[in-house]
């Protein structure tokens, strides 16, 4: 049987294609904050009101999976990964929480994933008891982190789809057209270069591959000039057309 991923590759490509990209040096990633989307003045004042800073260092657990469901978090800086640890010790990236995300909202009492920062990290940390009464009593608060809930069931379908559906290489491609829509450094050109700064194996366990998968379709794509690698955390986008036409897909909007 061929192999319907580099198939689809070799005829979406073209060979005479020119490779036209500045290097850039690297450089470790510095994350900015993000507001409440949409968010009015008094719904910030609310929750800057009932909220405490907290910092935590790389590698380090925010949320162990089983925990009591106590706090929600709204990430400030950094980058975090949520985990499902499988019973036969197999892991599964769920998401990864960016500047203005919200975590740690549950159904039921305990969490169900593992929270992780990526790199250093800061918090909002908000008691969930308190969180409910604002959403009570500020209404215009309690629709908007309603609408977070909302954007986090919506990424977690998109996610579901792409798994379910999508061969490797477009899971890998989507995976670099939406990385290029979060700017995670002050020189990154928006939509021309996605930073990577979380692991090879945290993309290839977010995408369902093995780590062999991920790295031998970045050397094909690199090789059809469709992308270049100037760093391992650092991926530009040569041929972002070739890329959504891999992708098989409409790529969201990309963010201001």
């Amino acid at each position: 049987m061929p192999n319907t991923s580099a198939s689809r590759l070799d005829a979406t490509i073209p060979r005479s294609a020119v490779a036209k990209s500045a290097i850039l040096r690297s450089v470790r990633p510095e994350f900015r904050s993000a507001p409440l989307r949409s968010a009015d003045a008094s719904a910030e004042a609310g929750l800057r009101h009932i909220g405490s800073l907290i910092a935590r260092p790389e590698g380090r657990a925010i949320i162990e999976q089983g925990d009591p469901a106590t706090y929600v978090f709204r990430v400030i800086d950094g980058l975090l990964r949520a985990v499902l640890l499988l019973p036969d010790g197999r892991r599964y990236v769920v998401r990864f929480m960016w500047p203005g995300d919200f975590f740690g909202f549950e159904f039921g009492r305990r969490h169900i994933h593992t929270v992780e920062a990526i790199v250093g990290v800061k918090l909002m940390r908000y008691e969930r008891a308190r969180l409910d009464e604002l959403m009570a009593t500020h209404p215009q608060a309690g629709y908007q982190l309603l609408g977070q809930v909302n954007h986090e069931l919506s990424s977690a379908q998109d996610h579901l789809l792409m798994l379910g559906r999508k061969t490797a290489l477009e899971r890998l491609t989507s995976f670099l057209l939406e990385m290029a829509t979060h700017r995670t450094d002050p020189a990154q050109i928006m939509g021309k270069e996605a930073r990577l700064p979380m692991s090879r194996a945290d993309i290839a366990d977010y995408l369902g591959l093995t780590m062999e998968t991920v790295s031998r379709l970045m050397t094909r794509l690199r090789r059809r000039r469709v992308i270049a690698l100037p760093t391992t955390d650092i991926v530009v986008l040569l041929n972002r057309a070739a890329l959504v036409r891999l992708a098989d897909c409409k790529v969201k909007a990309l963010r201001p």
